[in-house]
């Protein structure tokens, strides 16, 4: 008997439906809470605290391990996964990045952007940056801010064109920050143009930047 093409891909389908419907699919075995949920996390005010490790395991009857146990950030010096003892998982920063900037897309006088979700504590620590990559000299204003907007103090960087300097520790070099969650830095050009900001937040334990690139 000669098959069309129409009759083989009927017989196919039709084979293919019989042998989904001989075993039982994954949504038919997976238990499902009544209410399920998710949860939205601010990492960049995440102090490594792992206190959301030990409250998933409460939640989750899981082994139950004292809270001082989470106080040890010894882990962060190596990547662990979440497995069946261990729903939640914090890990240690990994790289970064930074973004191809035209000397066009940087600040010229008088304009101003922000390095947020900064931090000078035990745990982390911050370097800021700048780079002027006009044809010019640039004078450049540097403001740095605690979570809740007081200002904490202020230098300024002169650069010469093409230069990039980038100031240790300026929270605490300047601002005498040691236990500072959460701040930002507000980055005034006063002279020149073609200049941009960034910040690197440097875990303590593996000394992992994370990058944060300047906003207007």
């Amino acid at each position: 008997m000669e098959l069309s093409r129409r009759d083989i891909l009927t017989s196919i389908a039709a084979a293919g439906a019989t042998q989904v419907a001989a075993r039982p699919s994954a949504a038919s075995v997976a238990q499902r809470a009544a209410d399920p949920f998710g949860v939205l996390v601010d990492l960049t005010a995440c102090i490594g605290c792992r206190k959301c490790e030990w409250a998933c395991n409460q939640v989750n009857h899981l082994p139950a391990v004292p809270v001082q146990a989470f106080e040890d950030a010894s882990v962060f010096a190596s990547l662990r996964r979440p497995d069946a003892s261990h729903y939640t998982v914090v890990n240690g920063t990994q790289g970064q990045a930074y973004p191809v900037l035209t000397t066009g897309d940087g600040l010229g006088a008088g304009q101003s952007a922000y390095l947020a979700g900064l931090t000078e504590n035990a745990a982390y620590r911050c370097n800021i940056g700048v780079v002027n990559t006009g044809t010019e000299n640039a004078t450049v204003l540097v403001e740095l801010f605690d979570g809740a907007g007081r200002n904490l103090g202020s230098y300024t960087v002169s650069l010469g064109a093409g230069q990039w300097v980038q100031p240790t520790q300026p929270f605490l070099n300047v601002a005498g920050q040691t236990a500072m969650d959460r701040g930002y830095a507000k980055i005034t050009v006063q002279s020149g143009s073609g200049v941009f900001a960034f910040a690197s937040v440097i875990d303590n334990i593996t000394n992992d930047p994370t990058p944060v690139t300047m906003q207007r």
